[in-house]
């Protein structure tokens, strides 16, 4: 619709800006200003991350669940939100933090109905079996994203999610 239109001309003129905490600013303005004519009450979460060319990545989570980061040693670390969601309320300030990704590292990025996708049990996905694929995919990332997708499905079928599975 018209509010993700806006979101999308935010974000193509924004590629080369690097403060990307004002960047969430900006677009939580006009995501706030062009939701309450529309729709009301509505929010979105956001991850945004700008990764340099020498490995340095300065991002900002807007009540986003966290990423997930593996070291190329094996350690995991969550890159937890830093702000509330975008659009639920105007002139809201963002912080970002910058780390230093190094050689066998890799993030997954991905959006809450990965996690909260409930098998047939009931039970939700969760943050912890994601943590335990990226963990066991350590010496093969190319096959994480099949790993996750054939997780998933074993627990529940697939057409009939509550909500989106994007993960990255």
């Amino acid at each position: 619709g018209l509010c993700s239109s806006v979101l999308r001309i935010l974000i193509d003129h924004a590629r080369e800006r690097r403060n990307v905490a004002a960047l969430v600013g900006e677009l939580n303005q006009a995501l706030h200003d062009c939701l309450r004519e529309r729709h009301g009450n509505l929010f979105a979460t956001g991850f945004f991350l700008v990764l340099d060319p020498e490995g340095t990545a300065t991002y900002t989570s807007a009540a986003h669940p966290s990423i997930l980061l593996r070291r190329g040693g094996g350690a995991i670390e969550e890159l937890s939100s830093l702000g509330l969601p975008i659009g639920l309320f105007p002139e809201v300030t963002y912080t970002s933090r910058t780390l230093r990704l190094g050689a066998g590292d890799a993030l997954l990025l991905y959006t809450d109905g990965l996690v909260e996708s409930t098998g047939m049990d009931g039970e939700p996905f969760g943050l912890g079996r994601l943590r335990r694929l990226l963990s066991e995919s350590l010496a093969d990332s190319e096959r994480l994203a099949t790993r996750v997708y054939r997780a998933v499905a074993a627990r529940r079928d697939m057409a009939k999610l509550e909500d989106d599975v994007t993960y990255l």
